[in-house]
């Protein structure tokens, strides 16, 4: 079943969307004829793009790279919610370009200037933000402050499923999500803390401090944990 964000959105013209795209390909600096008239076949098939979704899943990873920016357009500014299998069997290249002036800006913005705060890297804070929020937003349907705990636990099984379906592993998004957890509890969206033995490793969230100071970090912050903490760690 859809949440219900997506089934109350008022339905749009064709006409409109289409004009809404055009907007967005002027100021992403990305419109081409490709584009266009990808866009235009497919509202012609589709004029509830939100159809689309209930398509198999080998149909909709198949899209054209020249639909593929439309459909990102369309996931964006929550014109379409294709489903947690497809967000996590589909790459979002150039996210960040994509991202400016849509629904989804300000939340992602927020969420990764929580992150640097709490002192993250930008690398390690843009890929929480690209690979896990992101997800959550469009796959719950709902804005940063309304994501719960049951929201990753779609995220997860829809990684157990991807992985028992096609033998490809979703380690990397696995090792963002406690971090992901971490800073939505420090903006008190979360209830609580995200397990410490999967935080994210020391090294990588110390990722852009340059060396040698960062080797001479680890080696301090390792110390400091106490015997405990390094058995939870090892567990």
């Amino acid at each position: 079943m859809l949440p219900a964000t997506v089934n109350a959105r008022p339905p749009e013209a064709a006409a409109t969307i289409a004009g809404a795209y055009a907007a967005h390909q002027a100021r992403t600096n990305r419109g081409n004829t490709a584009y266009t008239q990808a866009a235009k076949t497919f509202l012609d098939r589709f004029p509830h793009v939100q159809d689309w979704a209930e398509r198999p899943l080998n149909e909709r990873l198949s899209a054209s790279q020249s639909l593929r920016p439309f459909l990102t357009f369309l996931i964006l500014t929550r014109r379409l919610q294709p489903g947690y299998d497809y967000l996590l069997g589909r790459k979002f290249s150039n996210i960040w370009r994509e991202i400016g002036g849509t629904a989804l800006e300000d939340d992602l913005t927020r969420y990764v200037a929580a992150a640097r705060e709490q002192g993250y890297s930008e690398r390690v804070s843009s890929a929480m933000a690209s690979q896990i929020v992101l997800r959550l937003l469009v796959g719950s349907g709902r804005p940063l402050n309304d994501l719960t705990p049951s929201d990753f636990d779609d995220l997860a099984l829809a990684g157990a499923a991807r992985q028992q379906r096609t033998g490809v592993s979703w380690r990397h998004y696995q090792d963002t999500t406690p971090g992901a957890w971490q800073v939505l509890f420090h903006l008190g969206i979360l209830p609580g803390p995200a397990l410490s033995s999967h935080r994210l490793p020391t090294t990588e969230r110390l990722v852009s401090v340059p060396e040698p100071l960062r080797d001479a970090l680890v080696r301090y912050l390792n110390r400091k944990k106490s015997p405990a903490s390094r058995r939870r760690s090892a567990a």
